[in-house]
């Protein structure tokens, strides 16, 4: 993996600038810190990503973030505090599937009972919150696109998301990199090509 080298800069009292390098970081502290900042700006995965549901659960078990891309597209988020592998493959893929077989109305159900918690706006009625969105008509048959972020990925990881691309299945991964904002060191997921 190509490290990325950051430098905190800053300014002593007398207002000259001083720079420090920061240490690379092999994971984050948690998944739920990454997944709160990425809660309040979500942004930083995707312009004008609207979240929908944060842990909701599957019969997979719960996915990190639910999402709505600019296009009005289903989003599936899977966030690692380090290195993604390929079990993090097979859990997006398991949820995507559950989440793709459920008709318009189940999903609706299912976004109103598991929205309105963890930072993440209450939607009562996913299909007239869609509407009202993006001025068209869900399409169910539009399947979710799967996005990973972490902390970069194994070989084995790489091939297995590039061999899903290059079969039509579009899939994103991620790599967390740090970004300092007025000396305070946060660390965020950007979505970013493998």
């Amino acid at each position: 993996m190509k490290e990325t080298k950051l430098w905190q800069i800053s300014q002593d009292e007398k207002g000259q600038s001083t720079v420090h390098p920061v240490e690379p970081t092999k994971q984050t502290e948690t998944e739920d810190q990454l997944e709160q900042v990425i809660t309040r700006r979500p942004e930083l995965l995707m312009e004008d990503l609207k979240l929908i549901g944060r842990q909701t659960e599957t019969a997979g078990g719960p996915l990190d973030l639910l999402g709505v891309d600019e296009d009005g597209r289903l989003v599936i988020f899977e966030l690692k505090r380090g290195e993604l592998t390929r079990q993090a493959v097979a859990q997006i893929i398991d949820y995507a599937s559950d989440i793709a077989e459920l008709d318009p109305e189940t999903l609706s159900k299912h976004i109103a009972e598991r929205s309105g918690n963890l930072g993440i706006q209450k939607i009562d009625d996913f299909l007239s919150w869609y509407q009202e969105q993006f001025a068209k008509n869900f399409v169910p048959s539009q399947k979710p696109r799967m996005v990973l972020v972490g902390l970069g990925a194994d070989d084995r990881t790489r091939r297995m998301v590039s061999f899903l691309a290059d079969s039509g299945r579009e899939m994103g991964s991620g790599r967390v990199k740090r970004l300092i904002s007025k000396g305070i060191i946060l660390t965020l997921g950007l979505k970013l090509g493998l």
